[in-house]
């Protein structure tokens, strides 16, 4: 992003924010549950809403709990999918995933996996087909 912040940067600000926690109910649980919606597009189970309620209310931070579930496996996972679909109309192989999910936990943030499939050979020949250009200048 421009102004120096990344996707996942941009995430927690987001999700951190006085209007997310009004949006949320202002409660520790309504916050968990608005979290799971918005990153992990789903309903909460019962023990992963209760575990992160009780360290919010034991006093851990927001950025804490978001960061968790930000990065959390299912998250990268999710997230590495809906790229493949997206960017190269597919879906990702198990070990694909795995082998993302290890650099995006190490040293590859969301815009770098994107910025890698973008630059793929796999994207250009599909690009190809499609009558797309790549300017590499």
């Amino acid at each position: 992003m421009k102004s120096g912040l990344s996707r996942e940067q941009l995430i927690v600000e987001f999700t951190k924010s006085s209007e997310f926690w009004t949006l949320s109910g202002e409660t520790n649980s309504g916050f968990v549950h608005r979290l799971y919606t918005t990153i992990l597009n789903r309903e909460p189970d019962g023990a992963g809403k209760t575990y992160h309620t009780e360290r919010l209310d034991a006093g851990e931070s927001k950025e804490s709990v978001i960061r968790d579930i930000l990065y959390s496996d299912e998250h990268l996972s999710l997230f590495i999918s809906t790229q493949y679909l997206r960017l190269l109309e597919r879906s990702a192989e198990p070990s694909a995933i795995e082998a993302w999910k290890s650099r995006m936990k190490s040293d590859l943030n969301q815009q770098g996996l994107i910025k890698e499939l973008l630059l793929s050979q796999e994207y250009f020949d599909l690009s190809m087909k499609k009558g797309y250009e790549r300017n590499n200048k």
